[in-house]
């Protein structure tokens, strides 16, 4: 501690330990915190959430589905940690060994289903060589991220990019739920929502009726974008006098990201 400790962000105790008794670990965090002058976090892996000492989850996936399936998978294990009314945070990310290591649809999806569910992912790089998958296996394919993930990565980050932190998860809804999973956050003033055609990946899904989003009344200016490339979709205005605001969907292939942005009050009728 005292030779690393400035260098340092957060202190785990352990690596995929699921044998030290919470005793020991809650012995080793006290340790680290009387000699730690930076406060830093203490967490390990396996996470003990329910532990007081343990100050952040962390949790690793190497996933062995398919790209339309990651994300009800990824808001699920995230739901479930983050009941603890912990910070969430995804530490090891990747395929397992008999998929290969390139998957750009699935880290793309993987990144967007963290952000709006207020965490976050560290893939396992393995950007050297691109792997095939083969069965029998042992270990894991890890992530390559090449070109093509690192631009839908810079995408995430320009859409994300000066949005206020107080955003949390809302309501929304849909007619329709065998097609596309929906996900938003919302201050009120600023509304950023999700969409996911998981039910094809290619053919393009379009459905006559809104969806709606809670932001609560007003007048707001929408601008849909693609999550691949960054380039306006649809852009428009809606108003709403209730607390639900209704956003027409545009044609949607893999995914679509929706930026609502309050601009007035709600219409007087």
């Amino acid at each position: 501690v005292a030779r690393y400790g400035c260098f340092v962000d957060v202190w785990e105790l352990f690596n995929e330990d699921s044998y030290a008794p919470n005793d020991y670990l809650a012995r080793l965090a006290k340790v680290i915190r009387r000699a730690d002058p930076y406060d830093h976090i203490i967490t390990t892996n396996y996470a003990r959430p329910g532990q007081k000492w343990c100050e952040i989850v962390t949790w690793h996936e190497y996933m062995g589905m398919p790209a339309n399936h990651v994300d009800a998978y990824l808001a699920k294990e995230i739901g479930k940690f983050k009941s603890y009314g912990k910070v969430v945070q995804n530490t090891e990310f990747g395929n397992q060994g008999w998929l290969s290591n390139y998957d750009p649809i699935k880290w793309r999806i993987a990144v967007w289903t963290a952000f709006m569910n207020e965490s976050g992912m560290l893939f396992w790089g393995m950007s050297g060589r691109k792997t095939t998958g083969r069965r029998p296996y042992r270990g894991n394919a890890n992530a390559y991220l090449g070109p093509a993930s690192r631009q839908y990565f810079r995408v995430l980050n320009e859409f994300t990019r000066g949005m206020p932190i107080d955003m949390r998860p809302v309501a929304s809804g849909y007619t329709e739920h065998n097609d596309i999973r929906v996900y938003a956050l919302s201050n009120g003033k600023v509304t950023a929502v999700y969409v996911h055609h998981f039910a094809d990946h290619k053919k393009a899904y379009q459905f006559p009726e809104p969806l709606f989003v809670q932001t609560g009344a007003g007048r707001f200016r929408v601008k849909w974008i693609s999550p691949a490339d960054g380039k306006v979709i649809k852009a428009g205005r809606a108003s709403t006098r209730q607390q639900y605001l209704p956003i027409e969907l545009p044609p949607v292939s893999i995914d679509a990201a929706c930026r609502v942005d309050r601009v007035g009050q709600p219409p007087t009728r």
